[in-house]
């Protein structure tokens, strides 16, 4: 029996340590569409980027010159007289010095900023080869008179020798806009360059829960990358290979970049810009532009949540973002499944409290044999303490005779604890899957419950409890008292003291851990513990014997 418990123990301790790792860490150790169709804007002398005959890859005088020399290169800071515009669902901000977005803001809410240049430059400059301080901070006139619905424009001449254009085409209904760049060689030679653009996203999660949602993702032929942006602050990340598209993620919101058309980067190289800032910037191959032609190249910018099936919708895989990872095709069932019970009963906490159910269901048998065993094993105690004691000093025969005790009365003494391992992968793929679900910020259940994806805070106290904040929240404690009761239903016979006291704690680490953790997840602990228990006490109600010979 005291194998059993140990075993059970460290599965379940192994669960919270997968599962609440990143929340562990960063509480107590924060040091430690398909695209629509778009009018043709090429002219007869404009192309797409194309490799320069004959050109090499590399050259000494362009050297990662966005990071080799950021106060030159970089454009001014956040300018608090730039005009906010209304785009399609976004407000924002565009700097004259480099036509640089220093403000996107999705929607009405202050949780909706992308971009916040406040700190920093800006998103999409580019710096391009032989002209780097021109183009990435010159001042870039907006040109109204080609401008069209859902379009802003900008131009400058770099050095009397290129005219660039930067075009922002909004798509509409879609969280996404395609940025243009085209390079009009105003000389009489072609001009063989390459260029780099960024791509930025802001965050307001420094530490805890949410911090460790913040990631840049890149997205190859063969895989997807992730890196987390407590990485990106120690070493900047470098990836050379094919690259289909890039973003750049918190919890609810991303900001991906992908290249239209046949366009191979050189390079993608991502960091964390300042405190909360993560950037990517994007390096080409060398192209040519015609003597007085043109060299032109569309990227697809996604800025908005999250969403599985808005993601999907685009048709580029940019749902990979959400199901990546070992649990990824798991987490992504049950967010499909809550989807279609929020389809029939349009309220968030119902579908998860239904998702519950149904999970408990499917496990039903499992969990029946496992208390089914314990029941047993706890009836056996007394037998099984006798022949440990009469064989002391024979552990052999002390274990073949506890095998036959354990065949004669059919009982396997692992059963108790392998339902729990193999349910353990639904668990950490529901827990995911709630964790980031963006459709449950904002969502209402019932009563005090407002927001899904936030503490159920009842009311505020005037002063604040360390390590648990100033709220007082109810779930939480709810289901501190359904583990204590799901305790005493529990045989706990064969544990030593020390294990005991151990697993007697577990509920207030348990109610520690998701006290500030989004009300969503809680309701399926709370509700799945109080399922549980009914299962239990439906069990003691069903009688059981022994084999005859055991007593």
């Amino acid at each position: 029996m005291k194998s059993e418990q140990r075993l059970i123990l460290a599965l379940g301790l192994s669960f919270l340590l997968i599962a609440f790792y990143p929340y562990i860490l960063k509480t107590f150790f924060p040091s430690l569409v398909h695209q629509p169709a778009k009018t043709e804007q090429q002219t007869p002398e404009t192309k797409a980027f194309t490799p320069a005959p004959g050109a090499s890859n590399t050259n000494t005088s362009f050297s990662n010159a966005s990071s080799a020399q950021p106060q030159a290169l970089r454009a001014p800071k956040f300018n608090a007289d730039v005009e906010e515009t209304r785009v399609d669902n976004y407000d924002v901000k565009i700097s004259p010095a480099g036509a640089l977005v220093q403000f996107l803001k999705l929607g009405d809410t202050t949780n909706g900023i992308l971009i916040n240049a406040q700190d920093g430059p800006g998103s999409f400059q580019v710096w391009l080869e032989g002209f780097e301080a021109l183009s990435s901070g010159a001042i870039f006139e907006r040109n109204r008179s080609v401008e069209k619905p859902g379009e802003l424009v900008y131009q400058a001449n770099l050095d009397s020798k290129i005219r660039m254009e930067k075009r922002y085409m909004f798509i509409p209904e879609k969280n996404a806009f395609i940025l243009n760049l085209t390079f009009n060689n105003l000389t009489a030679q072609p001009i063989a360059t390459r260029y780099e653009l960024s791509s930025q996203i802001h965050f307001t999660e420094k530490s805890g829960y949410d911090h460790a949602y913040v990631e840049f993702n890149l997205n190859t032929p063969e895989k997807i990358y992730s890196k987390k942006v407590d990485k990106l602050k120690k070493e900047p990340y470098v990836y050379t290979g094919k690259t289909e598209w890039f973003s750049l993620s918190r919890k609810y919101l991303s900001v991906i970049l992908k290249p239209e058309s046949k366009f191979t980067p050189e390079e993608i190289r991502a960091k964390a810009l300042s405190p909360d800032t993560m950037e990517a910037i994007l390096k080409t191959q060398r192209f040519e532009i015609p003597a007085h032609g043109s060299a032109s190249q569309d990227y697809l910018i996604y800025a908005g949540p999250n969403s599985y099936e808005t993601l999907k919708s685009f048709g580029f895989g940019f749902q990979k973002i959400l199901s990546k990872g070992f649990f990824g095709p798991l987490k992504i069932g049950m967010l499909l499944t809550l989807y279609w019970f929020y389809h029939w009963i349009p309220n968030y906490g119902v579908a998860i409290i239904l998702l519950t159910v149904l999970i408990k269901i499917l496990f039903s048998p499992l969990t029946h044999i496992s208390f089914e065993s314990m029941r047993r094993m706890h009836a056996l105690q007394p037998k099984i303490k006798s022949l440990q004691a009469h064989y002391k000093a024979d552990p052999q025969r002390m274990q073949k005779e506890l095998m036959a005790l354990y065949k004669k009365n059919k009982v396997n003494p692992l059963s108790g604890c392998l339902p729990m391992l193999l349910q353990m992968p639904i668990f950490i793929a529901l827990y995911q899957a709630l964790s980031q679900a963006v459709e449950l910020r904002g969502a209402s259940f019932f009563g005090w419950i407002h927001d899904l994806s936030q503490p159920d805070r009842l009311f505020t106290l005037p002063f604040s409890i360390p390590f648990l904040g100033d709220g007082i929240n109810i779930l939480p404690l709810i289901m501190m008292g359904s583990m204590v009761w799901q305790q005493k239903l529990t045989p706990s016979s064969g544990m030593d003291p020390q294990q005991e006291k151990m697993m007697q704690f577990m509920p207030i680490m348990f109610g520690f851990m998701f006290y500030n953790l989004p009300s969503g997840l809680v309701i399926y602990w709370t509700l799945s513990n109080f399922l549980t228990i009914a299962h239990q006490l439906i069990i003691k109600r069903i009688p059981f014997q022994l084999h005859p010979d055991t007593i």
